[in-house]
């Protein structure tokens, strides 16, 4: 449990919102019912209902603003609570006088970055030890971890005597057979770079007061810049996704993500909660973190570490990867979250569930979608002339754009260039429109039929550039473009030649909307594919260190406040 001040804050201004949340719905409920029912009465015409309808959307609407402002400002002041709070543990807490003893276990399979593992090794922490654990079947991958390990003689190698499944398997072989002893476990994936002193900075958190039994901390992450366009600027999709889960410090599900990137974990969690094993999956992480919150323990992310990791270097290896992930979670829920539900941990598990409900949410979008083109398109005169639905949809877009302002605001700043403001949201856009068919063919495959993606590590190091090396990747896409494209023109040519699209008007809104929204679709994953095999930095090397200078501002800032106001210096154990 996390006895944090923050979460102590979080738990009062949440009741105080809910508590209106709760008042402002029933009085709109209960005066959208009368005023319906006395417009029944004294029997006025469809009209009159429609205003009643169009102006009980305004506080609906307000209600939102209402929740996304009390959002946005209780999120930057608990941030900077938290980080605060984080700079006192670090800072005040008593460490042991024998420092405890932390394992790094570098795991492999193919996918070997000595220029990665050579700057997580430079850690300002004393008592640590660098093990490698090889699970590779590529010789030459092989044979360069073995001179690696010849010439850099603290490093240890453990090598599994078969070919590893993924990192659970990897991770399990090594605690099992590689007699490396510990008292904090720490684990990363082959292409993070961690920050100097995140051990040193991660480490006090497991002995300060105000948290008790903590299964891991771990960073917050950024992606660096790449190799490839698609690379450098789909990154932000991420990066801006990872900010969110900060709030998971001060929610009450103790439940902060560990991300399967890097994470310092607690020898006595790792061996006699987890018996010494990670969970077998395709996401040990997920696992690793639901055995955390069901046994009683906590996690930490911390914010005053940055650490950094490779985005996918193609489209394709994002889909691929993702739709893995997508695939086990749906295992996972189908078959363990209804049954391990408990109400302490509300807001994880409906994470949790949100996943099985992927195509109602998608439908229920282009459904409204569709509705919104239909009365614009074929009642425009009579919304114009309804004053107070004019009105109504004035007000609530207005309010929808301030809360979609504010929402974006709502991130710890990091500096970026023009160019990137630009072209991260077009690219974020194209990365949402090519998963649509994805997400729903996968959710039917894992949810109806129980066919997940097989994880089996990395079996290539570097993506082959070029627009026509591996362009097979996308001839579904392809296929599927022109297959929409003449579904499109036939079905609008019908029933335009006809006459029908006035008389099954929405009817013909409803299947444009969702034969466009496909065909959109088609054009991002090929687009994406073309971004992917243009190189936009050539002087990028996957081994060289990586410099961080995307520090997030506001958090440097907070930093530098503390370390002035309390007049200390920044410690090194």
């Amino acid at each position: 449990m996390l006895y944090l001040d923050t979460r102590y804050k979080f738990t009062r201004i949440n009741f105080i919102k809910k508590l209106i949340n709760y008042f402002v719905s029933g009085i709109v409920l209960i005066v959208f019912i009368f005023l319906n029912i006395f417009a029944f009465l004294n029997k006025k015409d469809s009209t009159e209902i429609l205003n009643i309808f169009a102006y009980s959307l305004i506080p609906v609407f307000c209600l939102g603003i209402f929740n996304v402002l009390v959002s946005f400002l209780t999120n930057k002041h608990l941030r900077k609570m938290f980080v605060n709070e984080c700079l006192e543990i670090v800072n005040f807490t008593k460490m042991p006088n024998k420092l405890p003893k932390v394992v790094y276990v570098y795991t492999t399979h193919n996918d070997f970055m000595p220029g990665r593992l050579l700057q997580n090794m430079k850690q300002s922490y004393k008592n640590f030890e660098v093990w490698i654990s090889d699970g590779s079947s590529n010789k030459q991958i092989i044979d360069e971890i073995d001179l690696f390990v010849k010439k850099y003689s603290n490093v240890h190698l453990f090598r599994m005597k078969n070919e590893s499944k993924n990192k659970a398997d990897n991770l399990n072989t090594f605690l099992k057979e590689s007699g490396a002893t510990f008292d904090y476990l720490l684990i990363a994936d082959a292409d993070e770079a961690l920050h100097e002193r995140f051990v040193e900075k991660a480490l006090p958190f497991f002995y300060s007061s105000k948290i008790d039994r903590l299964a891991y901390v771990t960073p917050l992450n950024q992606t660096y810049r790449t190799r490839s366009l698609f690379s450098n600027y789909g990154r932000f999709v991420k990066n801006f996704a990872l900010f969110n889960d900060l709030k998971s410090n001060w929610i009450l599900s103790d439940y902060p993500h560990t991300y399967g990137a890097s994470s310092l974990f607690s020898g006595e969690f790792v061996k006699k909660v987890m018996g010494n094993q990670f969970p077998i999956g395709c996401f040990e992480d997920w696992y690793s973190e639901n055995i955390a919150v069901r046994k009683g323990w906590a996690g930490l992310i911390t914010p005053i570490t940055i650490c950094t990791q490779a985005f996918d270097s193609s489209s394709p290896a994002l889909f691929s990867r993702s739709m893995r992930i997508n695939d086990w979670g749906i295992k996972y829920n189908k078959e363990q979250a209804f049954k391990d539900y408990n109400e302490k941990y509300e807001k994880w598990f409906m994470k949790a569930f949100l996943i099985l409900f992927i195509p109602l949410i998608i439908l229920l979008i282009i459904f409204i979608l569709s509705t919104l083109i239909w009365l614009f398109s074929y009642h425009f005169d009579f919304i114009l002339s309804n004053k107070p639905l004019m009105f109504s949809l004035i007000v609530n877009v207005t309010l929808l754009l301030i809360g979609l302002i504010f929402l974006g605001f709502d991130k710890p700043k990091i500096t970026i260039t023009f160019k990137e403001k630009v072209l991260a949201p077009i690219f974020a856009f194209f990365i949402g429109l090519a998963f649509l068919p994805r997400v729903l063919q996968h959710w039917y495959l894992a949810f109806v039929k129980s066919k997940y993606m097989e994880f089996g590590g990395s079996p290539k190091r570097f993506i082959k550039y070029g627009f026509m090396k591996n362009i097979q990747k996308i001839f579904p896409d392809i296929i599927w473009f022109i297959v929409l494209s003449v579904l499109l023109s036939a079905f609008d040519f019908t029933f335009v030649y006809y006459g029908l699209y006035l008389k099954l008007s929405y009817l013909f809104v409803f299947v444009n909307v969702v034969l466009i929204v496909f065909w959109m679709s088609c054009i991002s994953s090929i687009f994406l594919y073309i971004t992917s095999q243009i190189i936009e930095n050539k002087k990028y090397n996957p081994n060289d260190f990586i410099v961080y200078d995307n520090e997030f501002v506001q958090f440097k800032k907070i930093k530098e406040e503390f370390y002035t106001k309390n007049k200390i210096e920044d410690k090194v154990y």
